[in-house]
């Protein structure tokens, strides 16, 4: 294969990465000159002093930004549906990117937490390899596609909603409410409740998603599970993993933000648990599998109880040992 920007899709890919490049320029230099003193306003400020300019300049690009990723973001959903490497990796940016304005605005509300700082770092080298790749991948796979698939996007909708198992979902996030007032003590709060309710809905539906794709073709030999949405090919192979991954990765920037670091690492671990241990080696080395498997199922309670006291206790495994 040769590189080539014959396609749209690859123009688009390096528009953004020039785009970004500018951004983050544009903020050394704010953060170097200190421009962000002249020009207070959020997104838009009157400045006082040419440096000012800089920082507005800075805010523009960043924008700008925003709206390539988000039109990439469509385009491939789109247009790559089928690229296994493209979509995927598409998605996991998209997450990225506004994972990072996410925690970037956070982290300063909250006074700069040691874990969004790790964070913000993380995530700022890991968009920068992933960007590079996208750019190089897009170059070799991409595809033009002149008039995009009559899909019905109702039955997308459902189809991706059974992707992510919303009864299991609906029951682990019972017990990942059971944790929550177990670790509070009381009734915790409507913001507490809402975010860790949410980070860990997320989270159950990707692991579900990436379980699904990984059981795919065994899926389609069972009259059970025939008619999934990656067995029946209503959905490709692509957008059940892009599918999977975006939400595991959204959840994780939601519970890091909104609630803390160590129920985001314990709903990450979950994940890993339910996606690697489980659903690429236990299922098939043991018949076991589903007793030691379902420790996955036991860690929601604790990301419950982590989420209302930041830190865990025998209280905490012996909730993970009942379940």
């Amino acid at each position: 294969m040769k590189y080539s920007l014959r396609t749209s899709f690859a123009r688009m890919v390096l528009v953004l990465f020039l785009c970004l490049l500018a951004v983050t320029i544009a903020g050394r230099m704010v953060t170097l000159t200190g421009a962000w003193e002249y020009c207070d306003g959020f997104p838009f400020c009157v400045p006082d002093h040419p440096l000012g300019w800089l920082k507005q300049t800075h805010m523009f690009l960043a924008g700008v930004a925003a709206i390539l990723m988000f039109l990439l973001l469509r385009k491939a959903w789109r247009e790559q549906r089928h690229q296994m490497v493209l979509l995927p990796l598409t998605t996991i940016l998209g997450v990225m990117f506004f994972g990072q304005v996410l925690v970037g605005a956070i982290q300063v509300i909250q006074s700069y937490p040691p874990h969004l700082v790790l964070l913000h770092t993380l995530t700022t080298i890991a968009l920068w390899v992933s960007l590079l790749l996208l750019v190089y991948a897009s170059g070799l796979l991409a595809v033009d596609h002149e008039q995009a698939e009559n899909l019905d996007r109702r039955q997308r909708v459902k189809d991706f909603v059974a992707l992510s198992k919303p009864l299991i979902v609906g029951l682990l996030l019972i017990t990942t409410y059971g944790g929550l007032v177990i670790g509070a003590k009381a009734w915790p709060s409507f913001s507490l409740t809402m975010w860790t309710l949410i980070g860990g809905a997320l989270a159950a539906g990707g692991s579900s998603a990436l379980n699904q794709y990984i059981d795919r073709e065994l899926d389609r030999n069972m009259q059970r599970t025939a008619k999934r949405p990656l067995a029946d090919g209503r959905l490709t192979n692509a957008e059940g993993l892009a599918f999977g991954l975006g939400l595991s990765l959204i959840s994780y920037y939601v519970l890091a933000s909104f609630v803390n670091g160590l129920a985001a690492l314990l709903s990450l671990a979950g994940i890993i648990y339910y996606v690697i241990l489980y659903s690429l080696w236990l299922k098939k080395a043991t018949v076991q599998n589903i007793v030691i498997g379902g420790g996955a199922g036991a860690i929601p309670p604790m990301v419950g109880y982590a989420a209302a006291t930041g830190s865990l206790d025998w209280t905490a495994w012996i909730l993970f040992a009942i379940i």
